[in-house]
């Protein structure tokens, strides 16, 4: 009977180890780097946006505010189910076509890394798994003033 009670512990412990390590959230880390330079965006606010679908993410259901520190890298924990993401930058501007509407899809940051386009000119960082390195520049006096 003792037996039979223990191995019921072991089981149920274990099955409990199983479910808290698929239910814990992914993290990934975002990298603000300034593209005409390559230097480190410090202590800059960014929106994340994030979804299943890029539909959700245009529809901008499930938001994250991040601040990048000293080395420009900000911490993103996801909404369980998260397979796409945009990043905004206040007072920057993205240094891609289509500025803050590209969709991100997660699989990738998670499984390669991955850094978004750099048109503002041919700094290249290389991502490691987890991590999603965004290229931007600070606005110009009359985009700024578009506000």
């Amino acid at each position: 009977m003792a037996f039979r009670k223990k191995g019921l512990c072991l089981l149920l412990g274990l099955i409990g180890i199983g479910t808290a390590a698929m239910g814990q959230d992914k993290q990934i880390v975002v990298q603000a780097v300034d593209g005409r330079n390559g230097k480190p965006i410090a202590n800059q606010h960014m929106l994340v946006f994030g979804g299943d679908s890029t539909e959700a993410v245009r529809q901008q259901k499930n938001q994250y505010e991040l601040t990048t520190d000293k080395d420009g890298l900000a911490t993103l924990t996801l909404v369980p189910g998260t397979q796409w993401l945009q990043v905004w930058m206040d007072w920057h501007v993205l240094c891609q076509s289509e500025h803050n509407s590209k969709n991100f899809p997660v699989k990738d940051i998670l499984v390669s890394g991955l850094s978004t386009p750099n048109n503002c000119s041919s700094v290249s960082e290389k991502a490691a798994p987890g991590h999603l390195v965004v290229f931007a520049r600070p606005e110009r006096f009359w985009e700024k003033m578009r506000h």
